[in-house]
């Protein structure tokens, strides 16, 4: 029956399947997936059959959109990161905040157009509970007068910058920034410069180029969005409830933005009769028509989304099912996400915000030091050892670059591959020998890793057998050795252009385009 599928689909959505499929297999589903019908099956429970392929066409869409943002980001992910790294080791970390607040309520705010119904509300419950804003909405809550205890960032695009500028030190003062590492530098110089709280979380990437001496400190599971981010440090804060406005999640009302976000002000200059918010609010939704696809509301009507938003949305159920928080969906719109309760912003209010936080709960504003310039001689050097390594390597690969195209011509003279090919393993042994330098040039040159991972894969299907098969090996080899050759140089760009930064932030005594605090 109608309900019984609707069940099982929510189970399979939300759950099993993410369980059953971790995104390493992500890869492999992209590479070619076929749905095969089994008609018995079929007679037997056909509306079973049916919700599992949605579920697992929704997994293929996340599983998509994971991997494409990977191969995309990849490079100026690990740029920002290193462009980052002197406010990553001059500003403190996370770990003071873990159950800093545990017990009170926490309001995610976030920027989908049903924040116009409940962003005035927002004002009395400032001190009764913990507002963590994303990024996009620190301006539109700033002109309100509602200053939010954190916010939140992790976007690598430069025009994130326009979510911060024209703020002042003032505005800004008791609102701590919290920022993943591969944010655009541009914001976090931004922030600095108002002599704003700034914490960046752990990464890999940063561990990886100053080591984790330097790097080490806590952070939060990886998100897709700002939001997300807010919602894992609500969680590590303790937070409880953890409570969620402007979560659209979908276009309600055929909108994509709340009215004042900074992308309007990107806008204006191009409004007139003619070129309207209204219409370019629409043109927004209506350049993503191929991968539209319909929802239900939290009032079980049918409205819009888009496949990026619907993986944001798979995320966040997949989260909720394992926080321990109890989650409250005040958004007041959007889609309806499984594993929340579905409130209004005044019952939630009315129900978990009648006490004031103590003030000593923020104390640590006082006593930590927002900037400490020690550590930057320090991650200066590591960056230049860490370039000479890379340098090694890719002098290695491109001698075996060489080899490998000198074996093409010896694939019918085993005797003579052979001895080149003993070659090849000396300089492969050698590479191996640098592991943590060829991860980190391995990110920089994921199209490769994707090429090769396919090519493995069809020759496994068709099969091929002696000197085919060598001559095909040869192929791939060559092409991903020479995607290694290239991001090495690649990488190189970017470590030269993080030393660059730190020679400036030591020259200077601050963090680039900021003053210390």
């Amino acid at each position: 029956n109608d309900t019984a599928t609707t069940e099982i689909y929510t189970v399979l959505h939300t759950l099993s399947l993410h369980d059953a499929l971790p995104i390493s297999h992500g890869t492999t589903i992209m590479l070619g997936t076929q749905f095969v019908s089994h008609p018995p099956s079929e007679r037997l429970a056909g509306a079973f059959q049916q919700a599992a392929r949605a579920a697992m066409a929704d997994y293929i869409t996340y599983a998509r959109m994971c991997l494409v943002t990977v191969v995309a980001n990849s490079r100026i992910t690990c740029r920002n990161v290193a462009c980052n790294l002197p406010t990553y080791l001059s500003t403190p970390p996370i770990d003071t905040l873990r159950g800093r607040f545990a017990g009170y309520p926490a309001i995610i705010v976030s920027a989908g157009p049903s924040l116009a119904r409940n962003i005035d509300r927002l004002a009395a419950l400032q001190d009764r509970a913990i507002l963590v804003a994303v990024q996009t909405t620190l301006k539109p809550l700033l002109a309100r007068g509602i200053r939010p205890h954190f916010v939140t960032s992790l976007d690598f695009h430069e025009v994130s910058k326009n979510f911060f500028e024209g703020l002042s030190a003032e505005a800004v003062a008791d609102v701590h920034l919290v920022a993943e590492p591969k944010a655009t530098w541009h914001v976090i110089d931004t922030y600095r410069a108002y002599g704003g709280m700034i914490s960046l979380l752990d990464n890999s990437f940063a561990r990886q180029c100053v080591g984790d001496d330097l790097a080490a400190r806590e952070g939060l599971r990886a998100g897709a969005t700002v939001a997300h981010l807010a919602f894992y440090l609500a969680e590590y804060m303790g937070c409880d409830p953890i409570v969620f406005v402007g979560q659209d999640l979908g276009y309600s009302d055929n909108t994509y933005y709340t009215p004042g976000v900074a992308i309007h002000e990107t806008w204006r200059p191009e409004l007139n009769r003619f070129n309207t918010i209204e219409m370019k609010e629409w043109e927004r939704i209506a350049r993503s028509r191929n991968i539209l696809r319909k929802i239900r509301d939290i009032h079980g009507q049918e409205i819009y989304t888009d496949e990026q938003m619907f993986t944001y949305l798979q995320q966040f159920e997949k989260d909720f099912a394992a926080s321990p928080a109890r989650l409250i969906d005040a958004t007041e719109g959007g889609a309806r996400k499984a594993g929340t309760t579905v409130m209004t912003l005044a019952d939630v209010a009315a129900q978990f915000c009648s006490r004031t936080i103590p003030p000593e709960r923020f104390d640590y504003r006082r006593q930590l030091v927002w900037y400490d310039p020690g550590r930057l001689p320090r991650g200066r050097e590591a960056i230049g050892r860490r370039a000479e390594e890379v340098r090694r390597l890719r002098d290695h690969s491109r001698a075996c670059l060489d080899v490998l195209k000198e074996l093409v011509h010896l694939t019918d003279r085993p005797a003579e591959f052979n001895r080149k090919l003993a070659r090849v393993d000396d300089l492969r042994a050698r590479i191996q020998q640098q592991e943590q330098t060829y991860q980190m040039v391995s990110l920089m040159a994921q199209l490769g890793e994707l090429r090769r991972f396919r090519a493995d894969r069809r020759m496994e299907l068709d099969a091929v057998e002696g000197v085919d098969r060598a001559k095909r090996q040869l192929a791939r080899d060559i092409d991903f050795v020479e995607s290694i050759i290239e991001g090495a140089e690649a990488l190189l760009g970017v470590l030269e252009e993080a030393q660059r930064r730190f020679d400036q932030a030591i020259a200077e005594g601050l963090v680039p385009g900021g003053t210390g605090r």
